[in-house]
């Protein structure tokens, strides 16, 4: 599931697409969808849950304003969803 969520997360961020997202599925878990709630800040991503009960989804799409206050975009160049500097408990 945690390398899904990376994968996924870090097409986002990785995307060219200024309007890039991922939409993750209804079947998750409270703790599930809490996870990607969590990476996702830490990514400097905007990240939405919508629905009601078993049709909750979340929604992660790029937020550069977001990105720029956490200091994860700059004048430097690109950084890679490799390069973020997550806990290594995220990736497990």
């Amino acid at each position: 599931f945690r390398t899904d969520v990376a994968r996924q997360l870090g097409r986002v961020v990785d995307s060219a697409d200024a309007a890039a997202s991922a939409t993750f599925p209804s079947c998750l878990s409270a703790e599930e969808r809490k996870y990607i709630h969590n990476v996702a800040e830490q990514f400097g991503l905007r990240h939405l849950s919508k629905g009601k009960g078993d049709a909750r989804q979340i929604t992660v799409s790029k937020d550069p304003a977001k990105a720029q206050r956490r200091g994860l975009v700059g004048t430097g160049p690109p950084r890679s969803a490799a390069s973020l500097r997550l806990p290594a408990k995220a990736w497990e």
